[in-house]
């Protein structure tokens, strides 16, 4: 059927998770405060998840508990077409780290958290056809980890992870065959890990570096079809990578200040190959050509007074790496820009810190084959973070 050649040009735009109109890959308010550069950081139980070797620094127990709040705002601009303004959803990602020092050199974690989460959805038809009219990602990992000191100024850590992916897409119309996707709900479940290195080399400087593997899952669910004949539901299952990334960054730290500044590379062409099965209606695969991801964050910190903390930061993406011919307007990978602003109040055991990130950026698709949704696209998504810590 040809409408399954259109689908899986909208499936596919939802497996990366780097760059688009997307929740940033940050886990834990303070993290978001740094603009993302805390993999040379990593003391608080976001460690977790950003370098699980920054949980030998923590002392005693912890536990962390938040959430992310996702605000969507997307446009999109068909030529010679109005634009077409998204739904302003907001969507609410909750957030469990607890952490506890087992020995001398020694610690331990587990986490609950949502690192991935993009999409939008619209009230009316597109004027381009081949656009979907909502769609949703979400990756939620259990991940637990360990950490142990190696050395005076060396700590290694890693995490297993226990992902699970759900997806959702809705009103995704092919004028070929006149079929409608009108809904497809998948999810799956996969494992990963993760391994950290946190090196002092100085007192005041810190080195740090993570790997996050790639995770292979195949997502499962039912496919909606709404032809003129009425509707019709199928089984599916799409086979899809997230891919994996590395993070490398330097720390240096005062008294009252602390800079840092970190890269991440993701390997974006582990996402294909890539298939989608629908029962009754076959199978499609391909080989899509992929572009890595590349994003820079630099933030710091200052502590006016003993009970306050300030943060600021800012990310880059230095290119976008879906191609064209997968851009839709619920889903388009821009090379986007990100500033952030954090601030944590402290008494006692308690820490309450919080945070909020804009991802913004615009990218323009040319009227070419075969790109199925050419136009303008704008993005600004706002995430505002709230977390809560207690330390024993």
């Amino acid at each position: 059927m040809k409408w399954l050649a259109f689908l899986m040009l909208v499936l596919v735009a939802r497996v990366s998770n780097a760059s688009g109109y997307s929740k940033p890959v940050l886990v834990g308010a303070r993290a978001i405060g740094f603009g993302g550069a805390f993999v040379s950081v990593a003391d608080d139980p976001s460690a977790i998840f950003h370098n699980p070797a920054g949980l030998s620094l923590l002392e005693g127990q912890h536990l962390l508990v938040g959430s992310d709040v996702l605000i969507t705002g997307l446009e999109y601009t068909y030529p010679n077409g109005p634009a077409e303004h998204a739904n302003r959803d907001v969507v609410p990602v909750p957030m469990i780290l607890a952490t506890a020092r087992i020995a001398p050199k020694w610690a331990i974690g587990i986490g609950l958290y949502f690192p991935h989460g993009n999409g939008g959805s619209f009230d009316r038809r597109s004027a381009n056809p081949l656009n979907p009219d909502a769609g949703r990602i979400f990756s939620m990992e259990i991940a637990p980890a360990v950490s142990v000191r190696v050395g005076p100024a060396l700590d290694v850590g890693g995490t297993f992870r226990l992902v699970r992916v759900s997806s959702n897409l809705q009103g995704q119309y092919d004028p070929i065959s006149t079929t409608t996707l009108a809904n497809l709900d998948l999810a799956g479940l996969a494992v990963g890990g993760s391994l950290g290195v946190l090196y002092r080399p100085l007192q005041a400087v810190s080195l740090g570096a993570n790997y996050r593997s790639p995770v292979r899952s195949t997502l499962r669910g039912d496919a909606t079809l709404a032809a003129p004949g009425g509707q019709r539901v199928f089984s599916a299952s799409l086979r899809q990578t997230l891919p994996s990334l590395v993070s490398l960054g330097i720390a240096y730290h005062l008294q009252v200040f602390t800079c840092a500044a970190s890269y991440d590379h993701e390997w974006n062409e582990q996402v294909t190959p890539y298939s989608l099965n629908i029962a009754s209606a076959g199978a499609f695969v391909s080989h899509g050509e992929w572009a890595p991801s590349n994003t820079i964050h630099v933030g710091g910190s200052f502590q006016p007074t003993h009970a306050m903390m300030i943060y600021g930061g800012y990310a880059k993406d230095l290119n976008a790496s879906i191609p064209d011919i997968s851009m839709n307007r619920i889903l388009g990978d821009i090379a986007a820009n990100e500033v952030s602003l954090a601030a944590m109040y402290q008494w006692a055991v308690w820490r309450l810190t919080f945070g909020w990130n804009a991802r913004f950026g615009t990218r323009s698709i040319p009227v070419e084959a075969p790109n199925g949704a050419p136009g303008l696209y704008k993005g600004f998504v706002q995430t505002v973070s709230i977390a809560g810590e207690c330390r024993r």
